[in-house]
């Protein structure tokens, strides 16, 4: 009667079970290759991280990387199962294997997912605000698939893990709770582990968190923990690397206090790229610059349209540096004396150096007068042809020159020439006490030229009178008109005459003289004379002619 019982009961068990919901755990996971589902976002608007950027797709899937280890995707597939799938193979590895009705969609995936960090937004469509359910396998063994995550969500989700998380609303997004060290949790419970109508943030763990520091069955998005990172700074940024930008792109934090500071919860992104790298066990010690490659953050920084590089902690935007566009090739943008500015002297891991021009090429030097890049002059006197005879080298421009004379080797001068001091030319000498040829009779040397001129100064006894109204002028000793009144005129006049008249044997000769022109006159003339005086005694009455 009993084994008929439990004959029943497993007869029943095959007809009821299957009518409801369907619980995988994803603990038959391998550990060291885990990677969770950790954030859905149903239809609605698209999502845009900035307008340098294209648009994220309207419904997207990103994966997060649990494990220590990086891990290669290729082979793994996305499933996607509508409401009218059959809950019976929920814990099937392939549902495309029991599709019907175009209840499954399937998303091959590829590509390396880096340990600790989140993967870009996988685009698939996933019916607009309806639910439905997604699993990741790794099928790249085929003899050997592997579920590693499973999320359901909306009460008619097909398949879930324990309870199906909530419906998001349009354009909103179904994420994973943090936990305090800011690591996306999985209690294999939906409806624990997700929170419902989060703002997308594809490629990025951010809020909600859970209350406690501890993985319990209490979650809520109230309480947060202490915000990480305070006190780092974004201190150079390097999007354009000569050759090859990929992996060759880096972004650098400082850390300027004294203390150590954990980077454990924070991230970065960029304009270039949708994806946010997460820092994972890593700090900065005080004074420590560090450079994150693009190799190790998968992040990319546009060139040619500029770009914005954020540093977020679990909460907060910390930082947000806008850098120019089309900057050179290994033209950093550098914190530096509290401002921002272009070098051309990356330092990564190292204090900025602000180099504003482009360093020459080897074997140029920059020209302090134009700033331009010229040949370095590199000749020296031991490889230049030797100059021509009577020449020498000039020491300053490297070229030839007339060879400065020395006396002590010059030709002697000539009797009776002496060598010029200033010009190192022979000159005719002077008597023993003056170089100078002295000056003929009547001239004297002028001492202001040292030339020969007429001596002007004759003594006033051997000058002649000036005529009456004039006088002597002191400067030349030339007779000019008199410039004073009458009485000093006649003054004048009286005291030349009355000095040389009596000593003067010229006057009486000039006298004699006049006399005698006189006498011969009157005598020559006598008749005529006497004719003109007769006529007038005529014409005067009371005068006799007799």
């Amino acid at each position: 009667m009993k084994g008929k019982i439990l004959l029943a009961l497993g007869f029943l068990a095959t007809i009821i079970l299957p009518l409801f919901p369907t619980s995988v755990s994803a603990d038959t996971t391998t550990p060291s290759s885990k990677v969770i589902i950790s954030e859905v976002k149903l239809g609605g608007d698209s999502f845009s991280q900035g307008t340098a950027q294209p648009k994220d797709p309207q419904e997207f899937v990103t994966l997060y990387n649990q494990s220590g280890s990086d891990i290669n995707l290729t082979g793994w597939t996305l499933e996607y199962a509508k409401t009218n799938f059959d809950k019976t193979y929920c814990s099937d590895s392939n549902w495309m294997a029991h599709n019907v009705s175009s209840s499954v969609s399937q998303t091959v995936l590829s590509g390396t997912l880096k340990a600790g960090q989140a993967s870009t937004p996988i685009a698939r469509s996933l019916t607009d605000n309806t639910a439905g359910s997604l699993h990741l396998v790794d099928m790249s063994d085929s003899n050997n698939s592997v579920v590693q995550d499973l999320v359901g969500w909306g009460i008619s989700a097909p398949c879930q893990e324990t309870a199906a998380a909530s419906t998001p609303s349009n354009g909103k997004s179904i994420k994973r709770y943090l936990d305090c060290n800011n690591l996306p949790i999985d209690t294999n419970d939906n409806s624990k582990d997700f929170a419902a109508n989060q703002p997308p943030s594809p490629g990025t763990l951010s809020y909600p968190y859970q209350t406690t520091c501890q993985q319990d069955d209490t979650l809520s998005t109230s309480a947060l923990p202490a915000t990480t990172c305070e006190g780092i700074v974004i201190s150079e940024i390097l999007p354009n690397p000569s050759g090859a930008d990929t992996d060759n792109e880096f972004i650098e934090l400082f850390n300027p206090s004294l203390d150590i500071i954990s980077l454990q919860g924070c991230s970065l992104q960029t304009t270039g790229s949708s994806k946010i790298y997460n820092f994972n066990n890593t700090s900065l010690q005080p004074g420590e610059y560090h450079a994150f490659y693009g190799s190790d953050t998968g992040l990319t920084l546009p060139n040619s349209a500029g770009g914005t590089v954020w540093l977020l902690s679990p909460t907060t935007e910390l930082q947000a540096i806008t850098y120019q566009n089309s900057l050179d090739d290994d033209v950093s943008w550098i914190l530096i004396n509290n401002s921002w500015q272009a070098t051309f002297q990356p330092t990564p891991n190292a204090a900025n150096v602000l180099q504003a021009t482009k360093p020459c090429a080897e074997g140029e030097e920059r020209n302090p007068d134009t700033g331009y890049c010229r040949s370095i002059a590199t000749l020296t006197t031991s490889n230049l042809s030797a100059c021509p005879e009577g020449q020498e080298r000039n020491p300053d421009t490297n070229r030839c020159r007339t060879i400065t004379i020395v006396s002590a080797s010059l030709t002697p001068c000539k009797e009776g020439q002496t060598r010029n001091p200033a010009t190192n030319r022979c000159i005719t000498a002077g008597s023993s006490s003056s170089p100078l040829t002295s000056c003929k009779a009547g001239q004297e040397r002028n001492p202001e030229t040292n030339r020969c001129k007429a001596i002007a100064t004759i003594a006033s006894t051997t000058l002649k009178p000036c005529p009456a109204g004039q006088e002597r002028n002191p400067s030349t000793n030339r007779c000019r008109k008199s410039t004073s009144g009458t009485s000093s005129k006649l003054t004048s006049v009286k005291d030349a005459a009355t000095g040389s008249l009596t000593n003067n044997p010229h006057w009486w000769l000039a006298g004699f003289a006049a006399v005698g022109a006189t006498s011969y006159g009157v005598y020559e003339w006598r008749q005529e004379v006497l004719q003109t005086l007769n006529r007038i005694k005529t014409k005067i009455p009371g005068i006799s002619s007799n």
